[in-house]
């Protein structure tokens, strides 16, 4: 989760993280997840917003990734 804080639009990365949060449902023990959430977070609220307004292709594939990723890693907004 730090090396998307230091490049956020790193879309293949995003990717990568939602399948290592596919493997993580499958272990038989949970997973402190507490500072990839938090990390999580800071994100949504930097640079979320940006890519949320991009209309170009590469944004909102970001955006749908990103919101995958957010349902996995259990982070709850108001919205939800």
């Amino acid at each position: 989760m730090n090396e998307l804080r230091n490049n956020p639009a790193n879309l293949p990365l995003v990717k990568q993280l939602n399948g290592v949060a596919n493997l993580m449902q499958t272990l038989p023990f949970e997973v402190n997840l507490r500072t990839v959430q938090n990390d999580f977070y800071e994100i949504l609220k930097t640079e979320y917003p940006k890519f949320r307004k991009s209309t170009d292709e590469n944004s909102q594939e970001w955006v749908r990734q990103f919101e995958t990723l957010r349902q996995k890693i259990l982070v709850r907004v108001k919205d939800d």
